[in-house]
Parts: structure tokens; C-alpha cells; sequence
């Protein structure tokens, strides 16, 4: 078999076209003469001598394919040749070469004559039938042309004009006339292009015309809307005028001015804005001046509130711009990094990338960050040469959004490796090519080496008066000496040898680098990496130096009294005014008779509830009163019962209690119910019935509370000083005597001593802890009365001051959680009192028990608890941000 090769299309055989030619190609007759004009006649010529060219052309092709079946019958491809040979018989099918040459390659290819006939007669079929397509075709698209061009699409129609002419161009001539076509084709498309044209011209004509009306249309618009504007304008700055925004409508007046300079209505108004707003800035101020003075005062009454919040913070917005203050660094040398280098650096610091390699080579993974980041990261030779084999740079990590610069010392200093910036490019090479510069910088450790002062409190202690005449009670002294405590903050020298010994290890001793105090700044010349270091070093001392704890020590007493007191009592409330009778007897006198002074129960005439109330009761006591009014001294008879001259008696009933129920006097048996009931006949009876119950509550709570710093001890002392008369000098002078009071003074209050100290992971506090509370019993100082004598026999009145204090106090050392509560002592107080005074017998006796009897009972419950509260402060977990806004 022999390979087909198709040849090259050539130009076909030029036959008469049985298409109709246009009106153009006709020639043009003169009828009447018989002569053909000039044009015409240069038609003619041009048709003969374009098929001279045609016919000179024909044998040209059909010599070039008898040469080329030949070359093809050389080289044995001789069904390519016998194909060759076919094309030029369809050129000249008399040439009797070429029938030769189609037999002698026909029988080369075993192909009889009768076959090679048979097969010419098909191929001329297949031929024909694809030519009358392809012919079909290009008129098809000629009369999609005239169509197009008939609605007016003429881009469609040139298209499908020069696609038919594209066609007809590769037909054989002998099936069309090739050159009358192509001219008709020409034609159409010249004509559909002059269509196209004038057509545009027409379009933009009709579309400037239309752009023309459109620009009237929008300039009327414009001048429409503008007058809508400054009229709108006009209407805001009259309404802000109205309401007194004086300077809006100022701004809305110059933008009618802006929109319509030549607008003589917004002048006029422009100026009456101003005066308009020269009058209210003088009263404004005038009004800003008494509200600035009531704001003093209301800043006045907030300070009087008092306030729980253990710290305060500005507000958010204050806050904002006090954190934009510069950091702990109070100096440092110019640096030269340039702007490119300075935002390099940034985004290694703040960009995170996540990345899984394992076994890469280093290479993969520079590359792969640089395609991450866009951040231009080379690899200096240097390394390759200290590392020439890859499997020394293969690299093993696996990290989810981590910092670029944490990933970057990762990963080069397992190798031995560091990293550079320089010029816009970060540079990955071995450690003895990369040094960095080392820059000065100063560091304000003010807060870190200033010593925290101990503030120990006074003691207060009960003291007597053995060695000062005037301290007695409870007293405020100083303590005795005790241990001295190491510094609870850091030297200038630790702190140096601190960062000596951790950071940048073996560097200090060069040359180009040191570190040195002065008065409180650290001075140190340093690589940005060591500084970094040595910042989040300080940063990491300061949280823990700067914690501030609040104690809170509660000292709660709880008590609950209970008193009741019933009782019966056969007696009168006493008389008014008694005197001896002539026979002996002591009776009750008129309210108007002076003759006697002497009362019973201090009682006078006219009192209610005295004898001389019931004047048709015979009054009678035992016998003249006694002095004083001593309880149970009473003369005053309960039952009175005389028959005759022969027989009387008087008697009298009277429970008494020789002490109070509450010693402490908290309730006493006054109030109640009290009544007297009297009975008067033959026998006449008085009874009184006393009843009373009390009950009370009391919590008392003192709490004082401070804040400190961790491990400063500090105190708060609140302290109420009391004077009173102790005692008196006696002077003695002629006939007289001088009495010199001798003042003394007594404390009561509160003292909190307290040291705290934070554990370290900031979850406990370890406290040693002082208080004290002392309270004067009753609230004031108890005196009690006395008498001086002197020379001349009398006797002169006096009182001393007789204080009694109640103190608490307790020094232990605790440990308590961050914000818990914890329980320091206590101590619990119960009370019982049940008494009975009654008549022997008679009080036992059901019903008459209750006549003849007083019954009390008096209880007491009493706690007292002593707690401790701590709470750890730390001032950035208290700033202000944008959820939590003080």
C-alpha cells in the first residue's frame, strides 16, 4: 500500500456558467446603430483576455499534474499518481499522454480497463455531486445574503455575500463562471457595505439628533432640578434657622450660593443668619456659665455617693485614648530599616500560616511560603555550601495558624540556621552570617524596683492606769519590734543579674553590647531580638508585681432576746398625802392641806391612780412611809377590813424581783399591760396586774475593708477617742476646797492589719491577718456620783466616769481562694433566766398561782462570727473595652 497524499488544490478549467449574469456584465447595444460603445467594447477585450490567461492557465495545471503523477510513479505511490492522472484528464480528457499514463498506473494497481472506466465514471459522480452541493450551498448563502440585505441587517449580509464568494472561489471553473460570479458577489457586497454605510451615517445622524434633544432635555432637568435644590435649600435653612441651627443654616445658604452665585435672596438671609447667631452665642454663654455652675455642685453631690467598686475606670472612650500612650521604653537610637524592611518585619509578626510538611526539602517549603505570603524569601548560597547534602535540609513540621516568625525560628534553628531583612528581601543563611545590630534602648523599671513601704498599725489594747494617769480602757500603742522582712520588690542589681542570666546568654561581656541602672532605667545595648526578650520579660514582672488584693474582714454579732414578766400584786399604788390622826392612825389628808411632804411612792395629790382618787375608799397603810424610793418599801395595804372597834387587819401582797431580768439592761419589764382593779365594800381590796413579753433581734455588722498591694503590709484604723472626769486633785485652800478634775480618754473602733501574699498561679491568697474591733458599752461613758467634804463640814457633789469596753481581736495567718470567703473565729453566747416570787403554798396552788404570784423569763442567744473575704485586682482585666464599657 502506498501512502495517499492529497495535492494541492489548484484553480479549475474555465467552462461558459449557465448562471445568469447581472445587469452590469451585459454589453451595451445602441439599437438604432448597431454599435457597441466604448465601454463596452473594453468589456469585450477584457473578457478575451482573461480567457487567454484562462486557457494558458489550464495547461500550465495540467502539465504540472502529468509531472507530478510521474514523480509519484517514480517513488511507487502509484495509486497518488493514477489520482494526479485522473485530475488532469478532467483539465484535457483527449491528451493521449494522460490516458497512457491512466492505464500504465492502472495496471500497476491490477485494475482492468473496463474497472479503471467504471471508477473514473463513479469518482466524476462523486465529484459532481459534491460539487452541486457546494454550488447549492453558495446559493443558499446568496439568497440569505439578499435577504439580510432586504431587512436591513447588512453585517449578516456581507458576511454571507463573502462566504459564498469564498465558496465559488475553490468550484472548478467548468461548472460556473467563476469570474461573473465573483463579480456579482463583489457587487452585492459593495452594495451592502455602500447600504451599511449610509445606513450608519443615517443611524448617527438620527442619534446625534437624538443626543441633541436628549442634552436640552437633561439641561432643562438640570435648571428644573436645580431650582428644586436651592428652593429645598432655601426651605432647610429657614427650618434650621427657626429651630436656632444657626450653623447649618449657614451651610445651606453658601450651597445656594455654590449652586447659584447671582441668588440675591440667600445674601440677604445669609446675613441675618449671622446676627442672628452673634445674639444666641451671647446668651449661650451666658446659660453655659449657670449650667456649668450646677454642674459643679451636681459633681459635688455624685462625690458625696458612695461607691462598692473596687476600681474605676474612666470612660471607654477615655480609656481609648489613654491606651494610645507610648509603652515602657523611654529612649531608643533611630533604627535604619527602611519602610519596605519595617512592613516585612510587621507581617512576620502578626501574619499566622498553617502548613504540614514532612521530609520536604527546604527549598519546597521557602517556596511555598513565599507563595503564601508574598513576601520575597531567598536562600543565600552560603547554606547549600555548609549543607551540600539536601537530606541535612529536610524539613519535618506540622502547625496550624501560627505566627510566620514562630514558624521561621522553628524551622531554622533545628538547622543551625537564622534569618535576615534586608532590602525589601528576607534572607534564610547560616548564623555566622547573619549578626544583627545592636541598638540602645531605655527602659523605665520605676514600678518594678520601687520598694513598697509596710505600714504596721497601732496596736489597741486594754491598758490601765499603773503608769499614765490619763490612759485607761482601750488604748492604741505601738508595737513591739519585730523581725525585719526582706524587700518585697526587686533590686536594680537583681534585676540586671536577672536578665544577665536568661536572656542573651554569653553577649553581655562584648564591647557592643551592655546593660546598666541608673535611677530607676534600665540601659541597654542589645539586638532587636534580645530586646524583644527583655520586653516580655518586664512585661511578664509587671503583671505579677502589679496585683493589687482587697481584704474585707467582717466581724457579725447576731443576737436574740426574749423577756416576759406576769405577776399579781395585792396593794394600792400608794397615797397622796398621809398624816397622823388623833388617835394615832395615819390617814390620807386633803389635796389642799400642806401640813405634811411626805408622799408614798413619790406620788402626788391629784396624780391618777392615787390614793386620793378614790375618795370613798378608806386609805390606810401600815405606818408612816419610809424614806426613799426603795422598791418593796411600800406601805400601802392591799385588803382593809375593820369590824367595830374590835377587830382590823391590813395586809398587803408584793412580788418583787431583787435583780432585773437582763442584767445588761437590752429589755427591761417597763411597758405592757398594767392594772389596777379595787374593790370597796366592807372589805375593801386593791390588786394590780403587771404584764409584759419582749422579744429582740440584732445584728450588728462591722466589715472594714482595704486594699493593698501583694505582699505590702498596710492597715486601717477607725478610731473614736472619748474624754471624761477619772478622778479629781482636791486642793485644800482657807474655808475652802478646790476640785481639779483629772481627765482621762478611752478608744473604741476599728483596726484591719494585713499583709497579703498571691500564690503563684494567682488562684490563692496566703494572709496574715490582724483585726480588732472595740465598742464602748452603751455608747457613752458611765458615770457615777460622789461627794468631796471640805474643811468647812460640807460636802460638795461630783461625778466620775466609769468606762467599760467590749474588744474582739484575733491575729492569725490564713490561706482563701480569689474571691471566697473564709471563716476566722467566732464565738457563741447562750443565756437562760427563769424566776418566781410568790406565796408559799398559795403559789403552788392551781388558779390562786397565778394571784398570788410574778413569774419571769428572760433568754438570750448571742454569735459572733469573724470572716474574711479577699478579692485579687488586676487593672487590665478591669479595662474598658468594647464589651465591657464602664
Amino acid at each position: 500500500m502506498h501512502s495517499k497524499s492529497k495535492p494541492p488544490k489548484q484553480p479549475k478549467a474555465v467552462k461558459e456558467s449557465t448562471l445568469e449574469k447581472s445587469e452590469e456584465q451585459k454589453p451595451n447595444l445602441d439599437v438604432v446603430s448597431g454599435k457597441i460603445d466604448e465601454k463596452t467594447l473594453g468589456q469585450f477585450q477584457s473578457k478575451i483576455d482573461q480567457d487567454k490567461k484562462s486557457v494558458e492557465y489550464n495547461e500550465y495545471l495540467f502539465k504540472n499534474y502529468v509531472t507530478t503523477a510521474k514523480n509519484y510513479a517514480d517513488q511507487s505511490k502509484y495509486q497518488d499518481a493514477y489520482s494526479v492522472v485522473m485530475e488532469a484528464l478532467k483539465l484535457n480528457p483527449t491528451d493521449q499522454e494522460a490516458l497512457m499514463l491512466k492505464n500504465l498506473y492502472g495496471s500497476k494497481l491490477g485494475l482492468q480497463a473496463e474497472e479503471i472506466s467504471e471508477r473514473l465514471s463513479e469518482a466524476e459522480k462523486i465529484v459532481n455531486v459534491k460539487i452541486e452541493q457546494t454550488r447549492m450551498e453558495a446559493e443558499n448563502r446568496i439568497a440569505a445574503g439578499k435577504q439580510a440585505l432586504a431587512q436591513k441587517q447588512y453585517e449578516q449580509a456581507i458576511a454571507s455575500f463573502k462566504q459564498a464568494k469564498e465558496i465559488l472561489r475553490w468550484l472548478p471553473y467548468h461548472v460556473v463562471d467563476l469570474e461573473g460570479k465573483a463579480r456579482q458577489m463583489d457587487f452585492l457586497i459593495q452594495k451592502a457595505e455602500e447600504e451599511n454605510k449610509n445606513h450608519q451615517e443615517q443611524v448617527k445622524k438620527q442619534r446625534m439628533m437624538e443626543a441633541q434633544e436628549q442634552a436640552k432635555r437633561e439641561e432643562l432637568a438640570r435648571l428644573k432640578t436645580l431650582e428644586e435644590q436651592v428652593r429645598n435649600l432655601f426651605r432647610q435653612a429657614n427650618l434650621a434657622f427657626e429651630r436656632q441651627r444657626y450653623d447649618l443654616a449657614e451651610n445651606f445658604c453658601e450651597k445656594i450660593q455654590t449652586l447659584d452665585p447671582d441668588n440675591k435672596e440667600s445674601v440677604q438671609l445669609l446675613s441675618l443668619i449671622r446676627q442672628a447667631r452673634h445674639s444666641s452665642v451671647t446668651e449661650e454663654s451666658r446659660l453655659r456659665y449657670l449650667d456649668e455652675w450646677k454642674k459643679t455642685f451636681q459633681q459635688i453631690e455624685e462625690a458625696m455617693v458612695p461607691s462598692h467598686q473596687i476600681v474605676q475606670f474612666p470612660s471607654y472612650e477615655t480609656w481609648k485614648n489613654v491606651s494610645k500612650r507610648s509603652t515602657k521604653v523611654v529612649g531608643q537610637e533611630d533604627s535604619e530599616e527602611s519602610p519596605q524592611d519595617r512592613k516585612i518585619k510587621e507581617r512576620i509578626e502578626t501574619e499566622t500560616v498553617s502548613m504540614d510538611f514532612v521530609e520536604t526539602s527546604l527549598r519546597e517549603v521557602v517556596d511555598f511560603l513565599r507563595s503564601t505570603t508574598g513576601i520575597n524569601i531567598i536562600i543565600d548560597p552560603e547554606v547549600y555550601k555548609e549543607f551540600p547534602e539536601e537530606e541535612a535540609l529536610k524539613v519535618d513540621l506540622t502547625v496550624n495558624n501560627l505566627r510566620l516568625e514562630s514558624i521561621l525560628n522553628l524551622m531554622l534553628s533545628v538547622k543551625g540556621l537564622a534569618y535576615r531583612i534586608s532590602n525589601g528581601v528576607l534572607v534564610i543563611s547560616t548564623k555566622k552570617r547573619i549578626t544583627e545590630k545592636p541598638r540602645l534602648k531605655l527602659y523605665n523599671v520605676r514600678d518594678l524596683t520601687g520598694k513598697l513601704n509596710d505600714f504596721p498599725s497601732l496596736e489597741m489594747s486594754l491598758v490601765s492606769n499603773k503608769n499614765d494617769d490619763t490612759a485607761t480602757g482601750a488604748q492604741l500603742k505601738a508595737l513591739e519590734a519585730q523581725e525585719t522582712r526582706p524587700a518585697t520588690t526587686i533590686t536594680e542589681e537583681q534585676l540586671t543579674d536577672l536578665i544577665k542570666n536568661n536572656i542573651g546568654k554569653g553577649t553581655w561581656d562584648t564591647a557592643t553590647r551592655s546593660i546598666d541602672t541608673r535611677y530607676g532605667t534600665l540601659i541597654i545595648r542589645q539586638t532587636d531580638s534580645v530586646h524583644k526578650q527583655i520586653e516580655s520579660l518586664l512585661n511578664d514582672l509587671r503583671k505579677a508585681t502589679g496585683l493589687l488584693v482587697t481584704v474585707e474582714t467582717r466581724f457579725l454579732t447576731v443576737s436574740d432576746d426574749f423577756l416576759e414578766d406576769v405577776g399579781v400584786d395585792w396593794r394600792s399604788l400608794g397615797t397622796t398625802n398621809i398624816a397622823e390622826g388623833t388617835d394615832g392612825e395615819m390617814y390620807e389628808t386633803k389635796p389642799d392641806d400642806t401640813t405634811t411632804t411626805t408622799y408614798e411612792g413619790g406620788l402626788k395629790p391629784g396624780d391618777i391612780g392615787t390614793g386620793y382618787d378614790f375618795r370613798n375608799m378608806d386609805d390606810v397603810v401600815f405606818g408612816p412611809t419610809s424614806s426613799g424610793n426603795t422598791v418593796g418599801t411600800g406601805r400601802a395595804a392591799g385588803l382593809y377590813y375593820k369590824y367595830d372597834d374590835d377587830f382590823e387587819t391590813r395586809q398587803r401582797l408584793e412580788n418583787i424581783f431583787d435583780k432585773t431580768l437582763d442584767p445588761d439592761q437590752t429589755l427591761t419589764s417597763k411597758g405592757g399591760l398594767s392594772m389596777q382593779v379595787a374593790y370597796i365594800d366592807e372589805v375593801e381590796l386593791q390588786m394590780i396586774l403587771k404584764a409584759v413579753r419582749k422579744q429582740s433581734r440584732k445584728n450588728v455588722l462591722t466589715a472594714p475593708k482595704l486594699t493593698v498591694f501583694n505582699t505590702q503590709r498596710a492597715n486601717v484604723t477607725i478610731v473614736t477617742q472619748y474624754a471624761y472626769v477619772q478622778d479629781y486633785s482636791v486642793e485644800i485652800a482657807t474655808n475652802s476646797t478646790i476640785a481639779d478634775p483629772i481627765v482621762g480618754t478611752v478608744q473604741d473602733g476599728v483596726v484591719l492589719d494585713v499583709r497579703p501574699i498571691i500564690s503563684a498561679d494567682r488562684k490563692y491568697i496566703t494572709m496574715e491577718l490582724q483585726p480588732t474591733v472595740a465598742t464602748l458599752k452603751g455608747g457613752a461613758v458611765s458615770t457615777f456620783s460622789t461627794s468631796l467634804a471640805s474643811s468647812s463640814g460640807s460636802n460638795t457633789q461630783v461625778e466620775i466616769g466609769l468606762p467599760e469596753i467590749s474588744m474582739t481581736r484575733l491575729k492569725t495567718t490564713v490561706t482563701i481562694p480569689d474571691g471566697g470567703t473564709l471563716l476566722l473565729g467566732g464565738m457563741m453566747k447562750g443565756q437562760e433566766t427563769d424566776s418566781m416570787s410568790g406565796v408559799p403554798v398559795l403559789s403552788d396552788l392551781p388558779i390562786l398561782n397565778f394571784l398570788t404570784s410574778r413569774r419571769g423569763k428572760f433568754s438570750r442567744r448571742e454569735s459572733l462570727l469573724i470572716l474574711v473575704t479577699a478579692q485579687i485586682t488586676s487593672m487590665e482585666e478591669k479595662e474598658p473595652n468594647e464589651g465591657r464599657q464602664e
